[in-house]
């Protein structure tokens, strides 16, 4: 998911990829945001390209 994040496309167009509900992946950033207490999306991008 930050993979996807990183390069451009919206949740919900990566929803369009997956093959998944869109709000099922904007469901599941939120949940990453709150895990890794981020309040933006580039904050969860920044932090996941900084993890080893």
């Amino acid at each position: 998911m930050p993979t996807a994040l990183r390069v451009g496309p919206s949740p919900t167009q990566d929803a369009i990829f997956a093959r998944r509900v869109g709000h099922t992946v904007r469901r599941q950033v939120t949940s990453l945001m709150t895990q890794m207490a981020c309040a933006r999306q580039v904050g969860l991008v920044r932090k996941a390209l900084r993890a080893p």
